[in-house]
């Protein structure tokens, strides 16, 4: 936000210009972001590195692939309704029924939704490989919020529709 430290803010455009390198040969990349484990700060990373690309005039689309312990409408502010679960599952069948605006330009979001009994199989699954596709040719980048590695499968499922992951790491805390 506007209100944010300098050196906060430096870091996160740090990061995104480092993104922006990574991918320069890819065409609209998708990144997935992930930590090892709970509580190293990859929402707050992925949110604020969507925020920093959408500041650029990218258009963004911010997905939250941790459907197991969702964290996007506490920390947006914004009740969860149908998200990523429901496209996945084919109760919707049009993202743009599920994008939420957070009054930043450039940039959508899709919550997660109600959480399924399956993530890592709706993750994997032919689905999820139809919509990255779809989102590619709408969005300049994707980034895809992604649970924690040393906890469960779901981020590894994703290596064939990623660019590459971001992985955070809790200073003092995460080994």
């Amino acid at each position: 936000s506007d209100a944010s430290p300098f050196f906060l803010t430096e870091a996160f455009n740090t990061l995104r210009t480092n993104v922006i390198y990574s991918a320069v040969a890819a065409k609209n990349p998708v990144f997935a972001v992930t930590s090892d484990i709970a509580g190293a700060g990859k929402t707050v990373t992925s949110a604020n590195l969507a925020i920093a690309l959408s500041n650029l005039g990218k258009k963004v689309l911010y997905v939250e692939c941790d459907m197991r312990c969702p964290a996007f409408a506490k920390l947006f502010g914004k009740k969860a309704e149908a998200g990523l679960s429901e496209l996945l599952a084919g109760i919707v069948n049009d993202s743009n029924d599920v994008v939420v605006k957070l009054g930043y330009e450039n940039l959508d979001v899709i919550f997660g939704g109600k959480i399924p009994p399956n993530p890592s199989e709706l993750l994997s699954g032919y689905r999820m490989t139809e919509l990255i596709e779809q989102w590619k040719n709408t969005y300049d980048y994707v980034i895809l919020d992604t649970p924690p590695v040393c906890e469960v499968v779901d981020a590894g499922v994703l290596s064939s529709v990623v660019n590459g992951y971001i992985v955070t790491a809790r200073c003092n805390h995460s080994n």
